[in-house]
């Protein structure tokens, strides 16, 4: 499987209210904009991740790791990935590169 996962711009962002399980409520204007990272997963005989920056964590502090092991606990899934990931939106510029 091979996905862009685009970037966008957060006009406004207002916080509105505090849901019971810790997240927020948010209101918000938000545009996509046509920059993206390249996310590639395959079944592999463990999970692993290759990234093109040098200068991300490749262990269980990355967001890619960390989702496949929520959900491979919440779903009971037994597979395990190979992830590459092309970076190309900048990491900290407000372009919610880590959770797109």
């Amino acid at each position: 499987m091979k996905e862009r996962a685009y970037a966008k711009i957060n006009l406004c962002l207002d916080v509105v209210g505090k849901r019971e399980d810790g997240y927020h409520d948010l209101k918000m204007i938000m545009v996509p904009i046509n920059f993206y990272d390249v996310l590639e997963m395959e079944f592999a005989e463990e999970t692993t991740l290759e990234l093109n920056r040098d200068y991300l964590p490749i262990n269980d502090k990355n967001t890619i790791i960390k989702a496949i092991h929520i959900m491979q606990e919440k779903y009971n899934i037994t597979e395990e990935f190979r992830c590459r990931l092309e970076k190309h939106i900048p990491t900290r510029a407000g372009l919610a590169g880590g959770s797109a």
